[in-house]
């Protein structure tokens, strides 16, 4: 019996069967997707359950407005950090966008302004790619952005590529390169994330309109104390 016999019967057969081949497919397809969605799942549940909860906060507390801040409100912080009440504390803008994709369509991405001075108060992001430096580096550059690796793959999967960012109140518009991938198993790095610096995002704004019109935060602070938790400003 001819070799080429065990591949042209099974395909003339599947072939055959018509919309019953075509069923099995997609009955296939559904499981290996409803697989992958139960691992991710498990995945979230074990990190909610057993990770570090200070470092997937960022902080002890997490304080998030619903209104814009002034630059005044921050004085606020620094009051309970020179009181001995905070150890430390940093402003984050955070708001969930859409970006248009190099085919056109648009992916839905948390979008993240941090000073990379300061962010994260606990815990390092760590990247499996880079432009050259670290997290902290790449972002001291305005312009550079550091996304999550679906992000990265959805985006062409090459340093350098261009995102275009509308963000904020005004609804500016704004482009970032990708100049850094988080790592997959970062706590950072979950799901679609783009992080950019204040800077990237103010940086149209002159210091007169910046100071007494922040757009909504996100401050993570660090309190002397050990016990983790959440409160939400922003």
């Amino acid at each position: 019996m001819k070799a080429s016999f065990y591949s042209a019967y099974p395909t003339r057969s599947l072939i055959r069967g018509g919309q019953r081949t075509l069923l099995a497919l997609f009955c296939v397809a559904v499981g290996v997707m409803a697989i992958v969605g139960l691992q991710l799942v498990g995945g979230m549940i074990k990190d909610a359950l057993v990770g570090n909860a200070r470092v997937i906060n960022g902080g002890d507390l997490s304080v998030q407005t619903v209104t814009p801040l002034a630059q005044s409100n921050l004085k606020l912080f620094d009051d309970l950090q020179q009181q001995g009440l905070l150890t430390t504390y940093t402003a984050v803008y955070q708001q969930g966008i859409q970006v248009p994709r190099p085919n056109g369509k648009r992916a839905n991405v948390s979008f993240l302004a941090v000073d990379p001075a300061v962010y994260p108060l606990v815990g390092q992001p760590t990247l499996s790619k880079s432009a050259g430096g670290d997290f902290h580096a790449l972002l001291k550059t305005p312009g550079n952005a550091i996304v999550s690796q679906t992000i990265f793959d959805e985006f062409g999967g090459q340093l350098g590529q261009t995102m275009q960012i509308t963000a904020g109140f005004e609804n500016r518009q704004f482009a970032v390169k990708i100049a850094g991938v988080l790592t997959k198993d970062s706590s950072f790095g979950q799901g679609a994330q783009v992080y950019s610096s204040l800077t990237t995002l103010t940086i149209r704004r002159t210091v007169s309109t910046l100071r007494p019109m922040m757009p909504a935060l996100l401050c993570v602070i660090r309190t002397s104390g050990s016990a983790a938790g959440s409160l939400m400003f922003g």
